[in-house]
């Protein structure tokens, strides 16, 4: 059966030199064809990324997650659904810039492009 799929949540992320943990919680929301809700599962899962340079190519790696109490949903949806980088193992590849010698601009094929304005 077809259905919409939408997936709402905070990222809490603590990044230290090529080490990141944080927390995903959300929502990921199932409805009809005819946009009546059929489901909802809670996602809270916490995780730490491991990170590396290969000239300007910044890789980081899933290495840890934990599905918290109030998770509902499984691995294969919130993958598919919120984001491949909850998953255990998966490899991000991303680029940093810097715009005007002043700011660092982050980005990769799978997220936009974020901002650093500090």
């Amino acid at each position: 059966a077809e259905r919409l799929v939408v997936s709402r949540g905070v990222w809490k992320v603590q990044n230290r030199f090529l080490h990141a943990t944080g927390n995903y919680n959300g929502i990921i929301s199932y409805y009809g064809l005819d946009h009546k809700l059929l489901s909802r599962e809670p996602v809270d899962v916490s995780f730490e990324l491991k990170y590396g340079f290969t000239g300007s190519v910044l890789r980081s790696e899933t290495t840890s997650l934990s599905y918290n109490l109030g998770n509902r949903a499984d691995d294969e949806s919130i993958a598919r659904y919120t984001s491949a980088g909850l998953s255990l193992g998966h490899i991000n590849y991303g680029w940093i810039y810097r715009l005007q010698n002043k700011k660092y601009i982050l980005g990769n094929n799978f997220n936009p492009t974020i901002i650093c304005m500090k």
